[in-house]
């Protein structure tokens, strides 16, 4: 992964920098995120729960998606469209289903079972393990409107 410029660091972080509860610099953070995120990643099995999943779930059927939307690929997402519920990999923003559930029941019991650790991808090709995976920061940072570079920095480096 190459080193971001000082102008990129300003670019994607500084809005969202002013609603975390640390405060970096742009070497700290251009030191973060040229590290490899599957080595560091900090194991966690501790099941999402019910009361997670029925959140997620609820905000969901609201409208919105969970996922990052970029060039190229964007981890891993989940979808809820047309009454179903899907799971899967997104490539340039769109969401290609690896799992749909039928109803909200069928979605929050699998949810609930899961746990960062086990959406982590860590039996994948090395590219995927880790790699802007559905973790319980991230799906707590989309309940609650955090910035993702925030749950990221919390979950690789314990900021």
């Amino acid at each position: 992964m190459s080193k971001f410029t000082s102008e990129q660091v300003d670019y994607f972080f500084l809005r969202d920098r002013q609603n975390w509860n640390v405060s970096l610099s742009n070497d700290k953070i251009n030191t973060i995120m040229t590290q490899d995120d599957s080595q560091d990643f900090v194991p966690e099995t501790v099941l999402f729960g019910t009361t997670l999943a029925i959140a997620v779930a609820t905000k969901l059927k609201s409208g919105l998606s969970f996922g990052y939307s970029h060039r190229d690929y964007c981890g891993m997402g989940i979808l809820f469209q047309d009454g179903m519920y899907y799971y899967g990999e997104i490539w340039d923003g769109y969401l290609e289903p690896m799992l749909s559930f039928e109803g909200e029941v069928a979605f929050i019991a699998w949810l609930a079972m899961q746990s960062t650790s086990s959406l982590a991808r860590l039996d994948d090709e090395e590219f995927f393990r880790g790699n802007q995976i559905v973790s319980r920061l991230r799906l707590e940072g989309f309940l609650e409107g955090t910035s993702s570079i925030r749950d990221y920095l919390l979950l690789y480096h314990k900021l």
